[in-house]
């Protein structure tokens, strides 16, 4: 097991004590504690369309992150599959990568959209936008407005496709 795998299930353990009301009356520093560790994940969380999860200091906000956490663990401990890797580089010098694979899209849809026509449609239109990478910027954008019109049927599912058209954004040009 990688460091940060581990460290992450660390954390997920640790949503769950808070969740479950182990530290009694001192419940709040905890929560505040970890959610100030969640804010490490800036740039996740961002890709993620969840940059607001660690000011959730609630309980709720707990039942969130652990989820957050759990749906994400292979991208923050980089473990590796059929991916795609988007780099940039700024004039600062300064460069970014994320990566989110087709099958994590995927794999996430399929607990998502319970309708297997609507999830056909979907993963079809998230093929559609891999096959535009490299073409046209008006080619991918238009690959990225219909995943996002499918998408509209549901907050989940355009959390769940959101990365991957976040990505595909980025590698235009």
């Amino acid at each position: 097991m990688t460091d940060a795998k581990h460290h992450i299930e660390q954390m997920i353990a640790e949503c769950e004590c808070i969740v479950d009301g182990e530290y009694g009356d001192e419940t709040q520093a905890y929560i505040d504690a970890f959610m100030d560790e969640m804010r490490g994940f800036k740039f996740p969380l961002f890709c993620t369309q969840s940059s607001d999860l660690p000011s959730d200091r609630t309980i709720k906000g707990m039942r969130r992150a652990k989820g957050w956490l759990i749906a994400n663990m292979a991208t923050l401990t980089s473990q590796t599959g059929d991916t795609t890797t988007i780099s940039t580089t700024a004039q600062a010098s300064a460069s970014a990568s994320v990566e989110v694979t087709m099958s994590q899209v995927f794999d996430e849809l399929e607990s998502l959209v319970h309708d297997d026509s609507e999830l056909s449609e979907i993963k079809a239109a998230i093929a559609d936008l891999e096959a535009a990478k490299g073409k046209s910027p008006e080619t991918i954008c238009d690959k990225a407005s219909k995943l996002l019109d499918l998408a509209k049927k549901g907050a989940d599912v355009a959390k769940a496709v959101g990365p991957y058209i976040a990505m595909a954004l980025q590698g235009m040009g």
